[in-house]
């Protein structure tokens, strides 16, 4: 895990922390890492989360499927970009959209 804290340094959740310190909270927090192949789903709609997650390898589309079946990309989470903050209070409900990944993919989170 410590391989990405120079990455987990780069982002606004630890801006300004040193690399020790962020070693430190992240072993306080319970950080752990997930791992996803391609294709799989990381989030899916109507899901509801509690933690925010940073993504520390591979890439990510947020994306919707239509009724019909079309699918829309709405958005891409790149290295060092945190999602799922805007699902992750009590009362902010399951998620709107899909989050994929487009490659392998690790991301960080507390859960």
């Amino acid at each position: 895990m410590k391989k990405f804290i120079p990455i987990l340094k780069r982002t606004r959740l630890f801006a300004g922390i040193g690399e020790d310190e962020i070693d430190s909270l992240i072993s306080c927090l319970g950080a752990r890492l997930l791992e996803y192949q391609k294709g799989e789903y990381v989030l899916r709609q109507g899901e509801h989360i509690s933690d925010i997650m940073i993504l520390a390898e591979g890439n990510l589309h947020i994306q919707k499927d239509d009724y019909w079946g079309n699918r829309s990309i709405l958005g891409q989470i790149s290295v060092g970009e945190m999602f799922g903050e805007a699902y992750a209070s009590p009362d902010s409900g399951a998620m709107l959209n899909d989050v994929v990944a487009v490659e392998d993919s690790t991301p960080y989170t507390h859960s």
